[in-house]
Parts: C-alpha cells; sequence; structure tokens
C-alpha cells in the first residue's frame, strides 16, 4: 500500500505542467547531511515525495506526505525564492503543487493539502537552497489484507518469490571440511551426516 502511495504522487506531479520546470520529481532521496544537500544542490529546482507518520483506525489509515520543493538560483536568495522568469522559485513551486495535490487523487486516495512549511538551515542556506514542504493529508486509506490470512488475503496478487533466505542457530558438531561434503550433489556422509536436515522444494519454471 504504502509504496503504491508514495509512487502515485510522484505520477501525480510528473504529469503536471511544473514537471517542465524542475530538474527531478522522486521520492527523497535515503540520504542525510552533506550527501543530501549535495543531492539538492546539483538538481535543485527539484521536488521530492517522503511518507510521514500517520494515525491507524478500525482498519483505516490517515496517510500523511511531505512533498519538498528545493529551489536555487545563482542570481541569490530572493531570486530562488520568488523566481526570475527563467527559472521557477520556491515560492511558485509551493504554490503549484499545493493547488495540484488539494483535491488531487493518486495512490488510489484522495489528498487534501493542509499545511507548507519553510525549512530553516544554515547549511541549506550556504549552499545557495531554499526549501519548503507541502504537507498533503488523505481522508483515509484501506489496509491491505493480512497475508497469513486466506479467508481475506488475496494470495493470487502476490509474486512469485526469487530468493529464499533461511537461518538455523546450531552449535557446530563437525569440522567445515564434514560441512562441505554434505553439500555435494550427491552429500557425502561417508564420514558423519547431520543430524537435522531442512529440504524446501523450490518450483521451477
Amino acid at each position: 500500500m504504502l509504496a503504491e502511495i508514495e509512487t502515485g504522487i510522484v505520477d501525480a506531479l510528473k504529469a503536471c505542467l511544473i514537471a517542465k520546470h524542475v530538474r527531478e520529481i522522486d521520492a527523497l532521496p535515503d540520504l542525510d547531511g552533506d550527501a543530501l544537500v549535495n543531492r539538492f544542490a546539483v538538481h535543485a529546482p527539484a521536488i521530492y515525495v517522503s511518507l510521514g507518520s500517520f494515525a491507524v483506525a478500525d482498519g483505516i489509515a490517515k496517510v500523511v506526505a511531505d512533498i519538498a520543493c528545493v529551489a536555487r538560483n545563482a542570481s541569490g536568495h530572493k531570486a530562488a525564492r520568488q523566481g526570475d522568469g527563467k527559472r521557477i522559485g520556491l515560492y511558485e513551486m509551493l504554490d503549484r503543487v499545493a493547488a495540484i495535490m488539494d483535491g488531487a487523487q493518486a495512490g488510489g486516495c484522495g489528498w487534501r493539502a493542509s499545511r507548507v512549511d519553510f525549512v530553516e538551515s544554515e547549511q541549506l542556506l550556504k549552499n545557495g537552497l531554499h526549501v519548503g514542504i507541502v504537507r498533503i493529508e488523505t481522508s483515509g486509506a484501506a489496509l491491505p489484507a493480512v497475508i497469513g490470512d486466506e479467508s481475506t488475503a488475496d494470495l493470487g496478487a502476490l509474486q512469485e518469490f526469487l530468493t529464499f533466505g533461511a537461518q538455523i542457530d546450531v552449535a557446530p558438531h563437525e569440522t567445515p571440511e564434514e560441512h562441505q561434503m554434505w553439500l555435494k550433489e550427491p552429500p557425502d556422509h561417508t564420514a558423519s551426516r547431520p543430524e537435522l536436515i531442512d529440504i524446501t522444494p523450490i518450483r521451477e519454471e
């Protein structure tokens, strides 16, 4: 559910005219500190989407998302905030994003813009960056069915897994050389054999 919502918001913004005035619209990068500031500096003006903490009650999630607008202009801080007729400014980005998302349908949810915040950071200002955040909220998104509950889950919608991992933590009773003999095809049990064996059949296409 959450991945689809985040992707849906990104796609909704990319489909609007504002996409022509920015260098990047994407989910917020998994970076922090200097790395994130450097990313902002390279790609500004840009828009990034991030899901925030939200409440859940009676199977309904009140999802919250923050849309960060990042502006920069070589002509100075005023141009970065207000634009200069050539490059979009922070205020224009915030206006348009709030207007786009207020009443929008994205990621299977209806949205409303609830507030706008400005990020005050000396580190951002030193790099000529101005950042504002449009917060949007959905009236409610139904939680997906519990995967383990066959009575409600749509098992047909689950994708085939490609990798299976398992760990069994027991004290070793044989040498690594013996373990390698067990892993042969077919296993070599001439000198010893494992006391526990876990066999998982994997369907092959």
